[in-house]
């Protein structure tokens, strides 16, 4: 180490500290350190613990849903047994099918939202009020071109669902050039955190480069989160992660988070007249 540049605790407040509060955010806050920093050397003293799901847990967690029914109150209790997150159950519960996808919300809990999106308009002043024309006319210009970049639905031509025109059009751009794509083939759980982003899934993986491309429209806090865990998580992966950026801030928001970026205009420019491109 370099003399005068001491670390700012040593490992075994790290340690320490990390069992008494339980975050590595937590302990990065109270020493005034970088959280990556403090999760590499956590790691490499191997003070995180390792929540992947065992078979005995798989197996509970399906005797446990077979047997809860219609009870409310059972992730409460199965959060308790297990010390995992009802979000982490939730989750996990998905991959193993046992829960219905197509569930319908109860009369009751409809109610409560309609009643508390009411709350809300009242609380931002807006009950009982009107927008005026000129407003009225720029959220729609505003809303029709949100719009006209995310529609979402299977596309013909690539035999494939997308959330986007623009993930459609680079899914056409990755056919012209020749590489092979998988859209949204892996989703990676960041295991230790338990409230918040908790996971990210990129558009396109491409095994012919080892690229994962995110075509990304904007980026607001959510999305600034998760890429930076992604990073903490999953460096050799981000290494390899490509933002393809949408618009100018888009672009630049990527560079400072620290990824390779391209700008889709660029793309859309030049293979905009490719069979099915979508305007």
């Amino acid at each position: 180490m370099v003399a005068g540049s001491p670390r700012k605790a040593t490992d075994e407040q790290l340690v320490s500290t990390y069992k008494e509060l339980g975050s590595i955010w937590a302990v990065a806050d109270k020493f005034k350190m970088c959280g990556q920093s403090v999760h590499e050397r956590l790691q490499k003293l191997s003070a995180i613990p390792q929540w992947k799901w065992t078979v005995e847990e798989d197996v509970l967690l399906v005797q446990l849903y077979k047997k809860a029914g219609d009870n409310k109150t059972f992730l409460d209790e199965l959060e308790v047994i297990s010390k995992r997150h009802k979000s982490n159950i939730c989750r996990r519960a998905r991959k193993l099918n046992l829960t219905n996808k197509n569930r319908k919300y109860e009369e009751i809990l409809v109610t409560e939202m309609a009643d508390r999106a009411g709350r809300q308009i009242e609380t931002k002043g807006m009950a009982g009020k009107t927008h005026s024309d000129e407003s009225k006319k720029r959220n729609s210009i505003s809303t029709s071109t949100a719009r006209s970049r995310t529609v979402s639905g299977k596309r013909k031509d690539l035999s494939c669902f997308f959330r986007s025109k623009i993930e459609a059009n680079y899914a056409r751009f990755l056919n012209y050039i020749g590489l092979t794509w998988a859209y949204e083939p892996k989703t990676f759980i960041f295991e230790e955190i338990k409230r918040g982003t908790l996971s990210y899934t990129p558009d396109f993986y491409c095994p012919d480069n080892g690229k994962w491309y995110e075509v990304k429209g904007w980026f607001d806090a959510t999305s600034v989160t998760r890429m930076k865990r992604f990073k903490i998580y999953y460096p050799e992966e981000a290494k390899n992660t490509v933002i393809v950026a949408q618009s100018k801030k888009t672009y630049e928001q990527a560079l400072v988070l620290g990824y390779d970026v391209i700008r889709y205009e660029e793309v859309e420019k030049q293979y905009k007249n490719l069979p099915n491109w979508e305007k």
